[in-house]
């Protein structure tokens, strides 16, 4: 469960789901090559509702990046 808490209508979501997209493509601490600290997400909602396909549509790599 994560709360985001919203100043000024500022939409952070797409900018906080980029993050989570370029962690689950690393790992947390060392030896991640070997395999270690790998991160999953799923079954990612927002109030209920599915946002899981945005996510894994966020490409890695943005070719305007």
């Amino acid at each position: 469960r994560l709360s985001l808490k919203v100043i000024d209508d500022e939409d952070l979501l797409p900018l906080l789901l980029r993050g989570l997209r370029l962690l689950a493509a690393d790992s947390l601490g060392g030896s991640g090559s070997r395999g270690y600290g790998k991160v999953a997400l799923s079954g990612l909602a927002l109030d209920g509702a599915s946002i899981q396909a945005n996510f894994d549509a966020i490409p890695l790599f943005p070719a305007d990046a």
